[in-house]
C-alpha cells in the first residue's frame, strides 16, 4: 500500500537580520546609495549640456535676447536635442556599417529602421506635419461682403435744427 504522506514541516527560518549579515547589508546599501548619487550628477550634468545646448539653439534663433537669462529647455526641446543626438549616432553606425569590408545587411537593415524610427519621434517632437495632411485654403468663390456704410455722407455734422412750428402757423 501506499505510504501514508506526512505533512510537510515548515523550514525553520533563522533571523532575517544578524550581526553578520546586517554588517553586510549596511555596506551594500551605502554602496547602492553612492551609485545612485554617482548616477544622479552624471545625470544632472547631462541635463546641463543640454540646457547649453539649447540656449546657445535658442540665442541663435534670438539674437536680441540677452544672454543673462538663461532659458529653461522644456521636457520636448530637451527629448528634440536628445533624439538629434541618437540620429547623428545612428548615422555614423550606419556608414561604419555600410564601408566595412564585409557588409551584415541585417545590421544595416537594423540601423535604416532605427533611424527610421528616430526620424518620426523627430519630426512629432519638431512639430512639423505629416506631407499632405495640411491642406492650403482654398480661396473663398464669393467675394467677401464689406461691412461699411450704405451711403457716404460728404459732411458728417447734422444740419441746424428748425425752431418747431405751431398748428396755427399753417392755418
Amino acid at each position: 500500500m501506499a505510504e501514508a504522506l506526512e505533512p510537510v514541516a515548515k523550514p525553520v527560518r533563522e533571523y532575517l537580520f544578524n550581526e553578520e549579515n546586517a554588517k553586510l547589508m549596511s555596506q551594500k546599501s551605502w554602496e547602492a546609495r553612492r551609485k545612485q548619487r554617482i548616477e544622479d550628477a552624471k545625470r544632472l550634468a547631462e541635463l546641463e549640456e543640454i540646457e547649453k545646448a539649447f540656449n546657445t539653439i535658442v540665442a541663435k534663433q534670438n539674437p536680441e535676447q540677452r544672454q543673462s537669462e538663461p532659458v529653461k529647455p522644456s521636457y520636448q526641446a530637451e527629448s528634440l536635442v536628445r533624439v538629434r543626438g541618437h540620429i547623428e549616432a545612428t548615422q555614423e553606425c550606419l556608414t561604419n556599417a555600410l564601408q566595412s569590408p564585409k557588409v551584415d545587411a541585417q545590421a544595416v537593415d537594423r540601423l535604416v529602421n532605427a533611424l527610421t524610427r528616430l526620424r518620426e519621434q523627430e519630426r512629432i517632437l519638431d512639430g512639423r506635419p505629416l506631407p499632405g495632411s495640411m491642406r492650403p485654403e482654398k480661396p473663398s468663390r464669393k467675394p467677401s461682403r464689406t461691412t461699411g456704410p450704405l451711403y457716404s455722407d460728404p459732411d458728417p455734422t447734422p444740419a441746424p435744427l428748425e425752431p418747431a412750428k405751431l398748428w396755427s402757423d399753417y392755418c
